[in-house]
């Protein structure tokens, strides 16, 4: 898909290590800078490198981006594989796992706007359509105190919250499909 301004949006290529290293530099710039202190322990971050990767396995994610120009301004990571450890249980929250049900990962964005409309926006839309194609229902992510009001933006509710490592965490859920 791509929009009025040339921004594509598609499915990263785990496969393409080209790609994938974009990828990693793209969520670096994005979360480098913040103040949340608990990400090292949840992804895999080299400063050396300058690049970060969650610790869910490439092979259990679905990973959507937002292009300019052939550059990675935005990015959406959607763990689909609810067989083994999710990045929330890390933080100390459990779900219900089923086949039906998928973990965002990680979420940012490099750009601005695109049309009047943020450009994680219509990534967000973009990535919901095929996960909710593959039968997703429902989705559920967490965030940090300071990134909650965004994510309820795009849709997300907070279901519960915990102390994790000191830092206040929220457990997330969306509905996808006809249940949104």
């Amino acid at each position: 898909m791509t929009d009025s301004l040339n921004i594509t949006y598609n499915t990263l290529d785990i496969n393409d290590i080209n790609s994938l290293g974009d990828y990693e530099s793209s969520m670096y710039r994005a979360f480098s800078g913040t103040e949340i202190q608990t990400l090292d322990r949840i992804w895999n971050i080299d400063h050396k490198k300058r690049k970060i990767k969650t610790k869910i396995p490439y092979e259990s994610q679905k990973i959507y981006v937002a292009r300019l120009e052939g550059k990675i301004v935005s990015g959406v990571a959607i763990n689909v594989n609810m067989n083994d450890t999710l990045q929330l249980e890390m933080m100390g929250f459990t779900i219900d796992k089923d086949d039906k049900t998928a973990e965002g990962l990680g979420v940012f964005n490099l750009s601005v706007l695109t049309s009047f409309n943020p450009v994680v926006i219509l990534l967000k839309n973009h990535a919901f359509e095929v996960v909710t194609k593959l039968g997703i229902e429902k989705m559920y992510g967490t965030c940090s105190e300071k990134k909650l009001r965004g994510y309820r933006i795009l849709g997300w509710e907070p279901i519960d919250d915990r102390l994790f490592l000191g830092e206040k965490k929220y457990l997330l859920r969306i509905p996808l499909g006809s249940k949104q």
